[in-house]
């Protein structure tokens, strides 16, 4: 046992639960004992661990250590409630504000702008504003997600941004009844204010003596529509008609369920309309008449039923050492693979040239450079690689004076 410092003793350290934890506290409290609260629990308003707490007595000071906090209430704070209900685990923000806002030790600005947000969390717009945003997160998330992996599949991607559109749309169309419905519905269960959506809409920052409209109109009009609109137009923007045409076509080469989708005039067009200076005039007759063999060969073959990309078609064309005989066709199927999706790949490629060719490296070669590089972002592939391998591959490459085995 460790001796205490300030009271000479032995430090004690006892574990209790439920009544043991209520019969405890309160004289140590009483007795002008300072309690210190480690871990979850010091946030403000916080309650005490409802499984057990460690507690160390060390003087007239006591260390009250939480493993375990399941608050017994719903913060009263908007966002805390919001993320609470939808997103669980999140920290309650306005159980925050408000200690910082009642907090003697934080000065008076922060203090002030700590009550300005509550107030502002308080308020319908705020409650309004973020239940769009909400959906339309909920609605974006997988696509964020799968644009933002390494490896993207060009088919998948491509279904899941006609889905987000369509899904947006719907929204938009369909949407406003039961969004309105939600936030009604949220804000008489937290007790706040809902303007009258037949009313004029009052803005204290901008006058609209001139131009007055309904409270119903400036929230779905200027406020929800306009949040969907930009939503869509920025995926308009970013996959064009020209990249949906192009991913569209590149759906021809999609072996999942037993091709389905396979198109022998889309391919051609692919490669025709996409890659004009990959394939000359006389490979695009070639590729015609390797298509009219591929259907009738590969389409039917069993080992090429069972694939889910185009990566795996690709990989069974070469193992099957069918891509002798559809030459023409592997080459245009590798153009499509390395489509760019999405930046992500990019991005992480120049943040690990920063990592790798520093200051103190800054005379890197080219060549060198590409080695690393390469090594880095494909770091998964590397580890696969043992210290015994890469010596065998090294001394197979030419005999060499000295036996490295």
């Amino acid at each position: 046992m460790e001796e205490d410092e300030e009271g000479g003793g032995e430090l004690t350290e006892e574990l209790w639960t439920g009544e043991e934890k209520d019969r405890v506290l309160p004289p140590l409290v009483a007795k002008g004992r300072k309690v210190y609260l480690r871990g979850n629990a010091k946030l403000p308003g916080r309650p005490y661990a409802q499984k057990h707490i460690q507690l160390i007595p060390k003087g007239p000071k006591c260390l009250v250590h939480v493993e375990d906090v399941r608050p017994s209430r719903l913060p009263s704070g908007i966002i805390g409630c919001l993320l609470r209900e939808h997103y669980p685990g999140q920290v309650m923000m306005s159980d925050v504000l408000k200690a910082i806002a009642s907090s003697k030790g934080a000065s008076p600005s922060a203090r002030g702008k700590a009550a300005g947000s509550v107030k502002l969390m308080m308020s319908f717009d705020f409650v309004f504003i973020l239940h769009v945003m909400k959906e339309l997160m909920g609605i974006t998330d997988l696509l964020c997600k799968k644009l933002q992996q390494k490896s993207q599949d060009i088919v998948n991607a491509m279904h899941d941004v006609a889905t987000t559109k369509e899904l947006i749309q719907k929204l938009r169309d369909d949407g406003w009844t039961n969004l309105l419905c939600d936030v009604m519905l949220f804000c008489k269960k937290h007790v706040i204010s809902v303007p009258d959506m037949d009313g004029f809409y009052v803005d204290f920052i901008r006058s609209r003596k001139e131009d007055e409209t309904s409270s119903k109109h400036h929230y779905k009009y200027d406020v929800f529509t306009v949040a969907v609109d930009q939503q869509l137009q920025e995926l308009n923007s970013r996959f064009s008609v020209q990249s949906t045409e192009l991913l569209i076509l590149c759906t021809s080469l999609d072996p999942r369920n037993s091709f389905r989708s396979f198109n022998l005039e889309n391919i051609c067009l692919l490669a025709t309309k996409f890659y004009p200076s990959d394939f000359s005039e006389h490979e695009r007759d070639n590729l015609r008449c390797q298509l009219r063999h591929y259907e009738l060969d590969v389409l039917r073959n069993q080992e090429f039923l069972n694939l889910s990309t185009i990566a795996e078609l690709c990989q069974k064309l070469f193992e099957t050492e069918k891509l002798t005989d559809y030459h023409l066709i592997d080459r245009l199927i590798r153009l499509v693979l390395t489509l760019p999706v999405s930046t992500a790949t990019t991005e992480r490629a120049f943040s690990a040239m920063k990592l790798v060719k520093s200051r103190l490296r800054n005379k890197m070669e080219d060549l060198f450079l590409r080695d690393c590089l390469i090594i880095y972002i494909e770091r998964e592939i590397a580890l696969t690689f043992t210290t015994d391998t890469i010596i065998d591959d090294f001394d197979a490459r030419k005999k060499r004076r000295v036996d490295f085995n």
